[in-house]
């Protein structure tokens, strides 16, 4: 089995879209390593502290599968009832998208966080995670 893990050198930006929007075959685009147009209206996503986003591509049976993970701090309650998409934007400017208009979605882990009454402020943590044949796929916006 091959490994390889790619980590983004620093988060600029986080938005979400809903998978409904994107375009069709996101991880052929990823595969055949061309940027996909990403058209539809992004809602940012105000995060703190340093998120991480890492991809690792594993080689099993004689095809690859990519594991995409995001992971950040945020004030803002996103709407987890929708099937959402990520993108993501590094400190040099290049766009990534996590998910795909098709199944598998990414999946959404939130843990929420109360604060303390000595000034800690309250948070939710965010954990997405996508497993497909390509992801963190790079974008234009």
């Amino acid at each position: 089995m091959k490994t390889s893990v790619q980590i983004l050198p620093g988060i600029k930006s986080i938005a979400f879209v809903e998978c409904r929007l994107l375009p069709d075959n996101i991880g052929l685009h990823g595969i055949t390593r061309n940027a996909v147009g990403i058209f539809a209206e992004l809602q940012p996503v105000a995060f703190f502290d340093s998120p991480e986003c890492t991809c690792t591509t594993e080689k099993k049976n004689g095809s690859y599968q990519d594991t995409a993970s995001l992971k950040f701090s945020s004030g803002q309650w996103l709407p987890l009832r929708r099937k959402l998409a990520f993108v993501v934007t590094d400190v040099s400017g290049r766009n990534f998208v996590i998910g795909a208009k098709e199944s598998p979605f990414p999946v959404i882990k939130v843990e929420e966080h109360k604060g303390s009454p000595s000034g800690e402020s309250a948070a939710y943590s965010y954990e997405i995670t996508h497993v497909a044949l390509k992801s963190l796929v790079p974008c234009v916006i």
